[in-house]
């Protein structure tokens, strides 16, 4: 136990490697000058980058972190909505009056008129601003597809969970995302542009111990979706619908039921 000890803080030592400045990934300066010119195209962006300074990055002059800095007149609001239509993802972020994630998961953030860019190719953290947690705040048009297909598919779940004479879980097959505490929100790539999917996970025992027939009676629970009844597995099947993916198992003496959304852009 001692040896692994001083093995790992070897490791963590020796890990470290000196920092030297870097030439600005063009993706990271195209994207941030790109959006901040179309919100204020009087405003200056300075960059910076310098190699992440880790002996763990195989290929250290790839391994960079950059940032950019700028100060513009503009809202948040403003900002918000011209940035969903470049391919950023909104956030809800402490400390920032607004923040965004973008193509290759740049991290913005706005706060008292500046602007914070930051991006991270490294494999151990960097001193950064932009490190507070962040999660999805949905788009009106996100909205308008996102919270349907939830409560879409929060019936199906509870059908399944009366199929299989178990209790549905209300705080996350609730209906809205606005009351299911258990479901998450998160933040996915579009191949470039960002968006925001959802996904609901529930785990509960089972009382009946024939899983063949808890499967047959969930099986006609689900009019509207796509049923792939699994015939060889008889714990498991899977159902979706254009707007959600959902997954049923029966084993281990427990329902798990699994859902999520399609990737959904901004704008």
């Amino acid at each position: 136990m001692r040896f692994a000890v001083l093995a790992l803080a070897l490791l963590l030592t020796t890990s470290c490697a000196k920092s030297n400045p870097a030439t600005i990934p063009p993706d990271f300066d195209h994207t941030v000058e790109d959006l901040i010119s179309a919100v204020d195209n009087t405003a200056t962006v300075t960059f910076e980058a310098k190699t992440c300074g880790s002996l763990l990055d195989t290929a250290p002059t790839e391994s960079v972190a950059a940032w950019a800095d700028a100060t513009v007149s503009t809202s948040a609001q403003a900002l918000r909505d011209t940035a969903t239509t470049h391919g950023w993802q909104p956030q809800s972020a402490d400390g920032w009056d607004l923040a965004l994630i973008g193509p290759g998961g740049i991290r913005l953030g706005l706060r008292n008129g500046k602007i914070r860019a930051e991006q991270a190719r490294c494999t151990v953290q960097q001193p950064l601003q932009l490190t507070a947690p962040m999660h999805p705040a949905l788009t009106p048009v996100q909205w308008s597809t996102l919270d349907p297909s939830f409560a879409e598919t929060s019936e199906a779940a509870t059908r399944i969970a009366t199929a299989a004479h178990v209790p549905p879980d209300p705080r996350t097959f609730s209906g809205t995302l606005t009351n299911a505490p258990n479901t998450t929100l998160i933040t996915c790539d579009l191949g470039g542009p960002q968006g925001a999917k959802w996904y609901a996970s529930t785990k509960t025992p089972l009382t009946d111990p024939d899983i063949t027939a808890t499967k047959q009676r969930a099986l006609t629970t689900l009019p509207g979706w796509q049923v792939d009844p699994r015939p060889q597995q008889p714990d498991y099947f899977t159902a979706t619908t254009p707007q959600a993916t959902l997954t049923i198992a029966l084993a281990e003496h427990h329902l798990t039921l699994t859902a999520f959304s399609p990737c959904t852009p901004a704008a």
